[in-house]
Order: C-alpha cells, then structure tokens, then sequence
C-alpha cells in the first residue's frame, strides 16, 4: 500500500474560511468519489498543535503507482472537479507539496552496485 499526502500551507487569516469551504457543497464526498478504483481518500487532517512546516494534509491510500494513471485517466467529469478542487485551494493556501510514504516494512532496498552493473551491461549490449 502506498499513501499520497499532500500538505498546505495556509495563508494568513485563511484557517477559517478554509474550512468553511472545504466542508461546504458535499466536497468530502466528490473527492471520494473520484479516487481511482482500489484507492480511498483517508481524510483532510489540519495541525491542531505542535511544529509542523504545513496546516493541513490530504490523505490519499493507494494499491500501487499505477493507480496514479488511472486518475488521470479516469471519468472525464471527476478529473475535472479534482482540478477545480485542487486550483481553488489556490485561493487559500501558499502552494501545497505531495509526498508517498510506504510502510517501512514494504520498502524494498537495492544496492547502488547493483543498479550500475545494470546499467554498465545494458550498455555493453
């Protein structure tokens, strides 16, 4: 499993109005509703309290990387609210970043060796 989180950083005197919009017009549930099949949307987390670089989070549990495809490629009418949803954070927020993070124990490490005698043989073929 993988999980996509997005986080944002809201701008000053926006916290407020921010959720008001996002929990306003079923919002919540369009963006379920468009996550590629396999995937869910886990929640919008805001900091309450501590040091944090951002104030809120997207959270996205996806099968696999080509999950990411078939959301780009996906109902026509959905692709499109999630990029009216995700240009209208614009409005409140100083840009946003997006990180994949999987469970430590689903982590698969090559060594660097290994990788450039790929590469070396590749070249030599």
């Amino acid at each position: 499993m993988i999980y996509r989180i997005a986080t944002g950083k809201l701008k000053p005197g926006k916290f407020h109005d921010f959720v008001d919009w996002f929990t306003s017009e079923d919002k919540l549930n369009k963006l379920k509703d468009s996550m590629p099949e396999g995937s869910k949307f886990l929640g919008t987390k805001i900091v309450d309290m501590g040091q944090a670089d951002h104030d809120f989070e997207f959270w996205y549990e996806l099968p696999n990387y080509g999950a990411l495809d078939s959301w780009d490629t996906s109902n026509p009418k959905v692709k499109l609210y999630f990029e009216e949803l995700i240009s209208s954070l614009g409005f409140f927020t100083e840009g946003f970043k997006v990180k994949f993070l999987k469970d430590v124990n689903d982590i698969v490490l090559i060594d660097r060796a290994i990788i450039e005698q790929a590469i070396e043989k590749e070249k030599a073929s």
